[in-house]
């Protein structure tokens, strides 16, 4: 069972490590609602205990 203190634990660390955090920030409306997207599906993944792949990040900057 994961305990919200893990969840927590999870949230800060990706906040800091953020890979698509300069886009959440961009101008331009339309690629601060991609990048929200693909962090919000990188997030599902994180939770899940899954490890966010380097190809996966790479297609999400492509993308954005």
């Amino acid at each position: 069972m994961i305990r919200p203190e893990d969840i927590e634990s999870l949230e800060k660390d990706w906040a800091e490590r953020d890979p698509l955090k300069k886009y959440k920030n961009d101008p331009d409306p339309e690629k601060r609602k991609r990048a929200d997207a693909w962090g919000f599906g990188i997030g599902l993944q994180a939770v899940d205990g899954l490890r966010v792949s380097d190809f996966l990040l790479s297609v999400a900057i492509r993308q954005i």
